[in-house]
Protein backbone atom coordinates (compact mmCIF):
# COMPACT_ATOMS: atom_id res chain seq x y z
CA UNK A 1 0.00 0.00 0.00
CA UNK A 2 1.61 3.12 -1.13
CA UNK A 3 2.50 5.57 1.85
CA UNK A 4 -0.02 8.93 2.48
CA UNK A 5 2.16 11.12 1.47
CA UNK A 6 3.29 9.81 -2.30
CA UNK A 7 -1.08 10.30 -2.78
CA UNK A 8 -1.37 12.74 -6.12
CA UNK A 9 -1.20 16.27 -4.37
CA UNK A 10 -4.12 18.49 -4.75
CA UNK A 11 -2.56 21.59 -6.75
CA UNK A 12 0.28 21.80 -9.36
CA UNK A 13 3.71 21.06 -8.67
CA UNK A 14 6.35 24.22 -8.96
CA UNK A 15 9.94 22.34 -9.73
CA UNK A 16 11.24 26.38 -9.28
CA UNK A 17 9.79 29.46 -7.82
CA UNK A 18 9.95 31.21 -11.13
CA UNK A 19 5.81 31.70 -12.01
CA UNK A 20 5.44 34.78 -9.51
CA UNK A 21 1.64 34.45 -7.45
CA UNK A 22 -1.07 37.22 -9.02
CA UNK A 23 -1.50 40.28 -6.61
CA UNK A 24 -4.39 39.76 -4.17
CA UNK A 25 -5.42 35.94 -5.51
CA UNK A 26 -7.32 33.93 -2.67
CA UNK A 27 -6.41 30.21 -2.76
CA UNK A 28 -8.83 27.64 -0.84
CA UNK A 29 -8.50 23.64 -1.79
CA UNK A 30 -9.95 20.67 -0.16
CA UNK A 31 -7.57 19.75 3.05
CA UNK A 32 -5.96 23.54 2.59
CA UNK A 33 -4.62 26.53 3.92
CA UNK A 34 -6.45 29.06 2.34
CA UNK A 35 -4.72 32.29 1.43
CA UNK A 36 -3.80 35.81 -0.16
CA UNK A 37 -1.03 36.17 -2.20
CA UNK A 38 0.32 39.93 -2.01
CA UNK A 39 2.80 42.18 -3.91
CA UNK A 40 4.07 44.94 -2.70
CA UNK A 41 7.03 46.64 -4.97
CA UNK A 42 8.92 50.19 -4.74
CA UNK A 43 10.65 51.80 -7.17
CA UNK A 44 12.93 54.48 -7.55
CA UNK A 45 11.41 57.79 -8.53
CA UNK A 46 8.60 56.07 -9.09
CA UNK A 47 10.20 53.90 -12.21
CA UNK A 48 8.58 51.07 -13.98
CA UNK A 49 10.58 47.87 -13.08
CA UNK A 50 9.43 46.46 -16.99
CA UNK A 51 10.90 49.39 -18.21
CA UNK A 52 14.45 48.40 -18.83
CA UNK A 53 16.35 51.01 -16.30
CA UNK A 54 14.60 51.03 -13.35
CA UNK A 55 15.34 50.08 -9.58
CA UNK A 56 13.12 48.67 -7.29
CA UNK A 57 12.36 46.18 -4.84
CA UNK A 58 9.69 43.52 -4.88
CA UNK A 59 8.19 41.22 -2.21
CA UNK A 60 5.59 38.25 -3.33
CA UNK A 61 4.65 36.33 -0.47
CA UNK A 62 1.10 34.35 0.78
CA UNK A 63 -1.11 36.06 3.97
CA UNK A 64 -2.68 33.27 5.34
CA UNK A 65 -6.59 33.45 6.02
CA UNK A 66 -7.05 30.32 8.20
CA UNK A 67 -3.78 29.09 9.87
CA UNK A 68 -4.24 29.39 13.46
CA UNK A 69 -2.22 27.79 16.71
CA UNK A 70 1.76 26.63 16.42
CA UNK A 71 1.03 26.27 12.40
CA UNK A 72 -0.06 29.58 11.98
CA UNK A 73 2.48 31.40 14.45
CA UNK A 74 5.22 29.31 11.99
CA UNK A 75 4.42 30.43 9.07
CA UNK A 76 4.06 33.69 10.04
CA UNK A 77 7.25 33.50 11.81
CA UNK A 78 8.75 32.07 8.55
CA UNK A 79 7.47 35.57 6.35
CA UNK A 80 8.00 37.80 8.68
CA UNK A 81 11.68 36.29 8.82
CA UNK A 82 12.41 35.81 4.66
CA UNK A 83 11.15 39.51 3.87
CA UNK A 84 13.49 41.47 7.00
CA UNK A 85 16.95 42.84 7.03
CA UNK A 86 18.96 41.56 10.31
CA UNK A 87 22.62 43.59 9.02
CA UNK A 88 20.26 46.53 9.20
CA UNK A 89 17.79 45.33 12.40
CA UNK A 90 14.55 46.13 9.95
CA UNK A 91 11.75 43.87 10.46
CA UNK A 92 9.24 45.45 8.56
CA UNK A 93 9.06 45.02 5.12
CA UNK A 94 8.02 48.76 4.22
CA UNK A 95 11.41 49.59 5.72
CA UNK A 96 13.35 47.08 4.28
CA UNK A 97 12.00 47.99 0.29
CA UNK A 98 12.94 51.80 1.63
CA UNK A 99 16.77 51.43 2.86
CA UNK A 100 17.45 49.40 -0.29
CA UNK A 101 16.21 52.27 -2.73
CA UNK A 102 18.23 54.50 -0.03
CA UNK A 103 21.44 52.44 -0.61
CA UNK A 104 20.93 52.81 -4.55
CA UNK A 105 20.96 56.63 -4.15
CA UNK A 106 23.12 56.83 -1.55
CA UNK A 107 25.62 54.62 -4.53
CA UNK A 108 24.44 56.58 -7.22
CA UNK A 109 25.63 59.64 -5.61
CA UNK A 110 28.85 58.31 -4.65
CA UNK A 111 29.61 56.75 -8.35
CA UNK A 112 27.53 59.06 -10.51
CA UNK A 113 24.33 58.78 -12.51
CA UNK A 114 25.37 56.59 -14.93
CA UNK A 115 25.87 53.37 -12.90
CA UNK A 116 23.22 49.80 -13.58
CA UNK A 117 20.13 50.03 -11.83
CA UNK A 118 19.55 47.30 -9.23
CA UNK A 119 17.14 45.29 -8.22
CA UNK A 120 15.39 42.66 -5.86
CA UNK A 121 12.69 39.78 -6.32
CA UNK A 122 11.82 38.49 -3.41
CA UNK A 123 9.05 35.85 -3.45
CA UNK A 124 7.56 33.10 -0.99
CA UNK A 125 5.04 30.81 -2.74
CA UNK A 126 2.69 27.70 -1.45
CA UNK A 127 4.23 24.77 -4.00
CA UNK A 128 1.98 22.40 -2.74
CA UNK A 129 -0.73 21.10 0.65
CA UNK A 130 -2.50 18.23 1.75
CA UNK A 131 -3.46 17.29 4.72
CA UNK A 132 -0.32 16.29 6.74
CA UNK A 133 2.27 19.47 5.05
CA UNK A 134 2.30 22.47 3.12
CA UNK A 135 5.56 23.61 1.20
CA UNK A 136 7.02 26.86 0.56
CA UNK A 137 8.93 28.41 -1.25
CA UNK A 138 11.51 31.04 -0.71
CA UNK A 139 13.23 33.04 -4.45
CA UNK A 140 14.85 35.67 -4.86
CA UNK A 141 16.92 37.12 -7.93
CA UNK A 142 18.83 40.13 -7.44
CA UNK A 143 21.21 42.55 -8.79
CA UNK A 144 22.92 45.12 -6.74
CA UNK A 145 26.40 45.51 -9.24
CA UNK A 146 28.43 42.93 -10.31
CA UNK A 147 29.07 40.52 -13.00
CA UNK A 148 26.00 39.40 -12.89
CA UNK A 149 22.64 38.75 -11.14
CA UNK A 150 21.89 36.56 -8.36
CA UNK A 151 19.55 33.78 -7.41
CA UNK A 152 18.70 32.04 -4.62
CA UNK A 153 15.77 28.93 -4.18
CA UNK A 154 14.92 27.57 -0.83
CA UNK A 155 12.26 24.78 -0.12
CA UNK A 156 10.37 24.27 3.24
CA UNK A 157 7.68 21.55 4.12
CA UNK A 158 5.66 22.40 7.22
CA UNK A 159 4.24 19.70 9.06
CA UNK A 160 0.48 20.75 9.74
CA UNK A 161 0.78 19.22 13.38
CA UNK A 162 3.35 21.10 14.73
CA UNK A 163 4.68 23.75 12.47
CA UNK A 164 8.18 22.24 12.23
CA UNK A 165 9.86 21.85 9.14
CA UNK A 166 10.21 17.98 7.88
CA UNK A 167 13.74 16.70 7.48
CA UNK A 168 15.17 13.86 5.12
CA UNK A 169 15.32 12.24 8.70
CA UNK A 170 11.74 12.60 9.36
CA UNK A 171 10.31 10.54 6.45
CA UNK A 172 13.05 7.24 5.88
CA UNK A 173 13.95 4.56 7.72
CA UNK A 174 17.81 5.24 9.53
CA UNK A 175 18.57 1.70 8.22
CA UNK A 176 17.84 3.05 4.36
CA UNK A 177 20.76 6.28 4.41
CA UNK A 178 23.33 4.35 2.06
CA UNK A 179 20.79 3.18 -0.65
CA UNK A 180 19.15 7.15 -0.31
CA UNK A 181 22.04 8.53 -0.96
CA UNK A 182 22.89 5.78 -4.27
CA UNK A 183 19.50 7.04 -5.31
CA UNK A 184 20.24 10.26 -5.32
CA UNK A 185 23.93 10.37 -6.27
CA UNK A 186 22.69 8.61 -9.53
CA UNK A 187 19.69 11.00 -9.79
CA UNK A 188 22.59 14.11 -9.36
CA UNK A 189 25.40 12.17 -11.63
CA UNK A 190 22.59 11.83 -14.63
CA UNK A 191 21.09 15.35 -14.63
CA UNK A 192 24.60 17.02 -14.79
CA UNK A 193 26.22 13.86 -17.42
CA UNK A 194 28.97 12.98 -15.00
CA UNK A 195 30.24 9.78 -16.03
CA UNK A 196 29.82 6.91 -12.49
CA UNK A 197 33.51 6.49 -13.00
CA UNK A 198 34.49 10.11 -12.58
CA UNK A 199 34.74 11.63 -9.56
CA UNK A 200 32.42 14.74 -8.17
CA UNK A 201 35.86 16.44 -7.77
CA UNK A 202 37.06 15.93 -10.86
CA UNK A 203 33.37 17.29 -12.36
CA UNK A 204 33.65 20.39 -10.76
CA UNK A 205 31.83 19.97 -7.99
CA UNK A 206 32.44 20.57 -3.48
CA UNK A 207 31.29 17.49 -2.16
CA UNK A 208 33.04 17.18 1.79
CA UNK A 209 35.46 14.61 1.16
CA UNK A 210 34.40 14.05 -2.17
CA UNK A 211 31.35 12.23 -1.16
CA UNK A 212 27.29 12.90 -2.73
CA UNK A 213 25.41 14.13 0.09
CA UNK A 214 21.83 15.77 0.45
CA UNK A 215 21.01 18.76 1.13
CA UNK A 216 17.31 20.28 3.34
CA UNK A 217 16.30 21.60 0.32
CA UNK A 218 13.57 19.46 -1.24
CA UNK A 219 9.53 18.64 -1.77
CA UNK A 220 7.51 16.13 -2.08
CA UNK A 221 5.23 15.15 -5.00
CA UNK A 222 3.40 12.30 -6.79
CA UNK A 223 6.59 11.92 -9.13
CA UNK A 224 9.12 11.57 -5.99
CA UNK A 225 10.93 13.75 -4.34
CA UNK A 226 13.08 16.43 -5.62
CA UNK A 227 16.44 18.31 -4.56
CA UNK A 228 17.50 21.73 -5.56
CA UNK A 229 20.95 22.80 -5.31
CA UNK A 230 21.80 26.45 -5.72
CA UNK A 231 24.71 27.67 -7.07
CA UNK A 232 27.81 28.15 -5.32
CA UNK A 233 26.47 25.68 -3.21
CA UNK A 234 28.33 22.72 -4.23
CA UNK A 235 29.75 24.16 -7.34
CA UNK A 236 31.33 27.78 -8.89
CA UNK A 237 28.68 30.21 -9.83
CA UNK A 238 29.73 28.79 -13.40
CA UNK A 239 28.22 25.39 -12.81
CA UNK A 240 25.06 27.00 -11.95
CA UNK A 241 21.68 25.42 -10.05
CA UNK A 242 21.32 21.81 -10.03
CA UNK A 243 17.57 19.94 -9.69
CA UNK A 244 17.18 16.33 -9.94
CA UNK A 245 14.35 13.81 -8.73
CA UNK A 246 14.31 10.22 -7.33
CA UNK A 247 11.24 8.63 -8.25
CA UNK A 248 8.14 7.63 -6.01
CA UNK A 249 8.65 4.18 -7.13
CA UNK A 250 12.10 3.78 -5.57
CA UNK A 251 11.42 5.36 -2.70
CA UNK A 252 8.31 3.41 -1.28
CA UNK A 253 10.09 0.76 0.77
CA UNK A 254 12.30 3.04 2.07
CA UNK A 255 9.46 5.22 4.32
CA UNK A 256 9.17 5.75 7.63
CA UNK A 257 5.55 3.71 8.50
Amino acid sequence: MAKLWMVPILVGILVSCSDQPNNTTVVSQVDSLSYEDITMIQSANNCTPDSGECTYIQFEYPQFVNATGVLGDTLLALSNRYFQNEELHLHNKDSVQKAFLNAFKQFQQEQGEDVPSWYIIRAMTVVNQNNKWITLCESEESYTGGAHPNTYVQYRMIDKRNGKQITIDDLFEPTSKNKLLELGETAFRTERGINPNQSLEDAGFWFKDNRFAFNNNFFISDEGITFFYNAYEVGPYSIGSTTFTIPANKLIKHLKH
